[in-house]
């Protein structure tokens, strides 16, 4: 593997992590506007990286009551 090859993916995986934590961090928003985070559910939303995941989980964010039923929901989302 060539340098320009290694930086592309170095470049790649970086915009890749941004992504994760910007919509983890979008998620928190909008749990916070239902009620107060367990440490435990903030850990594990920091903590996920897969971003069709991560994806699935704002919108179940977005439609949840309550932490409590966003916390049952997520339990169906297949970590895949």
């Amino acid at each position: 593997m060539k340098w320009y090859e290694i930086e592309k993916r170095i470049r790649e995986e970086g915009k890749d992590e941004g992504k994760a934590e910007g919509k983890a961090e979008a998620i928190m928003e909008l749990l916070e506007d239902i009620g107060a985070i367990p440490k435990e559910l903030e850990k594990r939303i920091q903590e996920q990286k897969n971003l069709d995941i991560l994806r699935e989980w704002h919108k179940l964010a977005a439609h949840s009551r309550s932490i409590e039923e966003f916390e049952r929901l997520i339990l169906k989302v297949p970590l895949g």
